[in-house]
């Protein structure tokens, strides 16, 4: 058993005023940006509604 203690980050993905979607490219981008940081994605609400933004949680280790 491993004693790795996470911290978690929940994140919304909102499109523009105009897109009722998020596009991948700036998903990717957001995604990049915290992986650089040290953040791994978890799960992600991919039940996306129109003009609802995608939820995703992360984790990094302590």
């Amino acid at each position: 058993m491993t004693d790795t203690r996470w911290t978690y980050k929940v994140i919304d993905l909102k499109g523009s005023f105009f897109a009722a979607t998020v596009a991948s490219a700036q998903i990717e981008e957001a995604l990049n940006r915290l992986g650089m940081q040290g953040w791994e994605l978890v799960a992600a609400d991919t039940a996306q509604k129109p003009f609802q933004p995608i939820r995703a949680i992360l984790k990094r280790p302590l």
